[in-house]
């Protein structure tokens, strides 16, 4: 396994992205090309970079000067949104990414799976959880999101994939319609095996599921296709008053039931160890990829925080 960052937070140009990487003795960056949740512009434009043979060979020269490898591109989007504009312009940016991934020799592109309406007529998507109270659409809708709209997006993806050699990493998120290992390999099954996970632990805690058991479940079909390395803080008080489902989150830090921590500062390093370790127990030899969301730590002190841990993991 390689550790890896997510450079995106650092900001700056591409050459102050290398530079944070190359200081924090990083040699490989998972870079975003495209965020339909984000607030500006993609690191990386697939357009640019696939139309113009100068910018990919600028990217390269940067890449060999500080010694550093690509090893995920991607972002988080929403490809089964019920809105067409919407859909259609995250599927323009996932099979540009697959592009621009086989024009530059990476072998793994990041995604999320989406969501879509409950229904046709629907205009919002439609997080289905829980199949109580007992009310048809509920039952319906699934069916709707999965025949109907994921599975066909899904074998197209994975069939351009199979032709561009490139496998794609869908994250197992919270409100996404594959939010779950079992979610994930029933995609995985009615695809093609290009498709896998991004494994991020945190959206598990988020879901009360084992981290442990997940690793093992996905690594028995050989379905990790990336792990990503996130973390989260738990208020137990705040969980057992109102539980996980923490929607308006709190602007007050006290009153959450969650936050997002940098990497060692949710979960200590003889947790990070274990995951390291049943990764190597299930042959995953991918990337470990560090995503620091907003953080209470100041992004480079999160940075290093989290290198320190997860190499001290991979190392033991």
């Amino acid at each position: 396994m390689e550790l890896a960052i997510q450079t995106a937070p650092i900001g700056g140009s591409m050459e102050t992205k290398l530079e944070a990487a190359s200081e924090l003795e990083v040699s490989v960056v998972s870079l975003g090309t495209y965020d339909y949740y984000g607030p500006g512009p993609a690191e990386l434009d697939p357009g640019t970079h696939l139309d113009d043979p100068d910018a990919r060979e600028t990217l390269e020269d940067q890449l060999e000067r500080h010694e550093i490898s690509i090893g995920m591109l991607g972002g988080g989007s929403n490809p089964l949104h019920p809105n067409p504009d919407v859909a259609e312009n995250c599927k323009r940016e996932i099979t540009a990414t697959l592009e621009l991934a086989e024009r530059l020799g990476v072998d793994t592109v990041s995604c999320h799976s989406g969501l879509p309406a409950g229904s046709p007529d629907d205009e919002t998507p439609n997080w289905l959880t829980m199949p109580i109270p007992p009310e048809p659409h509920i039952s319906e809708g699934y069916e709707y999101q999965w025949e109907e709209v994921a599975i066909p997006f899904w074998r197209e993806i994975a069939d351009e994939a199979e032709e561009r050699g490139v496998d794609v990493a869908i994250e197992v998120h919270v409100n996404t319609l594959v939010h779950t290992p079992a979610k994930l390999l029933r995609l995985r099954e009615e695809t093609n095996d290009r498709i896998g996970a991004k494994l991020d632990p945190a959206h598990l805690l988020l879901q009360g599921m084992d981290e442990i058991d997940a690793i093992r479940r996905l690594g028995r079909e050989d379905a990790i296709h990336a792990f990503e390395a996130s973390d989260i803080k738990l208020d137990e008080a705040n969980v057992r008053r109102g539980g996980m489902l923490d929607v308006p989150q709190s602007e007050r830090r006290i009153d959450r039931s969650w936050e997002f921590r940098a990497v060692g500062r949710g979960h200590g390093s003889d947790y990070w160890r274990d995951l390291v370790d049943s990764l190597e127990k299930v042959g995953y030899d991918g990337i470990v990829s560090i995503q620091h969301l907003g953080v209470p730590e100041e992004t480079r002190a999160g940075f290093e925080t989290a290198v320190g841990v997860l190499d001290d993991a991979l190392s033991g």
